[in-house]
């Protein structure tokens, strides 16, 4: 593969069909691959501050930690959402302000914490008075963000409130239990989880975080710093458009006070949708299922130990799985197909059924909104090594990035301008 791994080249036009061939082109093997626009990465900051102008963005990097993705961020001046030792480092070592990551960990070996206070990354969040009292001995003077949890009604991809979180009594006591320890707690947390479809949850929870700020202040904390979490789909901006005015109701009813700093933690909403990727149809086999039907499965260059392993880990695909292939085949009827992963698991299973053209060994699949909790949950099992991945930027986009982006901040990839 002759592409360097921190490349990304100017483009006229985005043209995705046409990088898919010339990738393919280019990676030379039956493999699978990325194609990644990182002008859409600027785009939804853009979209993000008209949709949410009281709220700034604090990108949850352990969504995706490619530097084509954070470090774009980091240069359009965005804070961080860190669980990890290894998640500050990489965003300090980009250069973002310690005043500008959250770490977005309620419960945290000792080691997390005393690195967070020999970097100052003050603000932390926590959820029980173990945790309490373990900041207390080890980073007294940290800013301490109490997290909420919040069940919505509907039924999410991915909750986290069994958890993380607390409820609002529990919050209470630990709102005096600080106080008496001398700890400062400057805020509320809450993540209401992935795919979340009950609005009116966060007018819930941003009630509630308002009446966690009026009982701190009366207990002496300084109470200025909301973090409304996560969730927000990539794929589906219309959705987050509705979501946004719920939000953006509450917040105007409840924390009006200027002096009252507002963040989320947005990952997918940056990620997901500015990765594609590409997978070969390496072997095909017919095989008979329990009605006695033959039943095409195929093996791809991919699984669920690396780019599906949200769906391998018991959990949902993040977001919906449509499969494009590059031949033309829409004139040809679908069949019940099965897709297997590479590896040697037999449980390396991508789709049990899913309705596919007829598809040749050597065909190329091509995946799109595929950014998002991929590349950083994958692993090397069976010695199979990340993709590659190709980057591209329009031309108009790169020129207004150029302006946007902070200049304490480089980028830490080459750019080409043919």
């Amino acid at each position: 593969m002759s592409q360097p791994k921190r490349v990304v080249r100017v483009v006229e036009k985005f043209d995705l069909l046409k990088l898919v061939q010339d990738g393919i082109d280019e990676i030379d093997i039956d493999d699978s691959f990325f194609v990644t626009d990182v002008g859409d990465v600027i785009k939804k900051f853009i979209l993000w501050k008209e949709l949410f102008p009281r709220i700034d963005p604090d990108y949850a990097i352990k969504s995706n930690n490619l530097s084509f993705v954070a470090n774009t961020l980091a240069a359009l001046g965005t804070g961080f959402d860190c669980a990890s030792h290894g998640e500050m480092k990489q965003v300090l070592g980009m250069g973002v302000d310690p005043d500008k990551i959250v770490f977005a960990q309620t419960v945290k070996p000792v080691h997390n914490i005393k690195m967070a206070k020999d970097k100052n990354v003050s603000k932390m969040t926590f959820d029980n008075e173990y945790e309490l009292l373990k900041v207390k001995e080890h980073y007294p003077n940290a800013d301490l963000l109490l997290r909420l949890a919040f069940l919505p009604k509907s039924s999410n991809k991915i909750q986290f409130g069994a958890k993380f979180g607390c409820s609002l009594e529990t919050g209470k006591y630990l709102l005096k239990k600080a106080s008496e320890l001398n700890v400062n707690v400057r805020g509320v947390a809450f993540h209401i989880g992935l795919g979340c479809e009950d609005d009116g949850i966060y007018t819930k929870a941003i009630e509630d975080s308002a009446e966690i700020f009026r009982i701190g202040t009366a207990l002496g904390h300084k109470m200025d710093f909301l973090d409304i979490g996560g969730g927000f789909p990539g794929h589906e901006t219309e959705s987050v458009k509705e979501v946004a005015k719920t939000i953006n109701t509450a917040i105007d009813m409840h924390f009006s006070a200027p002096n009252i700093k507002i963040v989320s933690e947005p990952g997918q909403f940056f990620a997901t949708h500015c990765m594609t990727l590409i997978v070969n149809v390496h072997s095909k086999a017919i095989k008979l299922n329990e009605e006695g039907e033959e039943v095409p499965n195929y093996y791809i260059t991919d699984g669920i130990y690396q780019s599906f392993s949200m769906k391998g880990s018991g959990g949902k695909n993040p977001t919906p799985l449509t499969i494009k292939t590059l031949r033309d085949t829409s004139k040809m009827s679908l069949k019940k197909s099965v897709i297997w992963g590479r590896t040697c698991d037999p449980n390396d299973q991508v789709e049990s059924e899913i309705l596919l053209p007829e598809l040749k060994c050597g065909d190329w699949l091509v995946l799109e909104n595929f950014g998002s909790y991929r590349i950083t949950t994958s692993s090397s099992f069976n010695g199979f090594l990340q993709h590659p991945s190709f980057n591209y930027i329009e031309r108009d986009v790169w020129e207004t990035f150029k302006d946007m982006k902070l200049p304490n901040i480089d980028i830490d990839y080459d750019v080409i301008e043919n």
